[in-house]
């Protein structure tokens, strides 16, 4: 029979660096990209400013 693995006895105790290296990268991730729909979404008085001109032709 095999000795045990001392790796395998020890406590499961997950590196808590990356884990929070990975929450930090989302979290800036989902930042910028909320950032860039924001830009992406039309102005209001825009809209409304190419709604009143779009009424003058009909």
């Amino acid at each position: 029979m095999l000795p045990p693995d001392p790796a395998l006895e020890a406590p499961f105790q997950p590196n808590k660096v990356p884990m929070a290296a990975y929450c930090l990268s989302f979290g800036i991730l989902f930042l910028l990209l909320s950032i860039g729909l924001l830009n992406l979404a039309p102005d209001p008085d825009e809209v409304r400013r190419q709604h009143e001109e779009r009424k003058e032709y009909f």
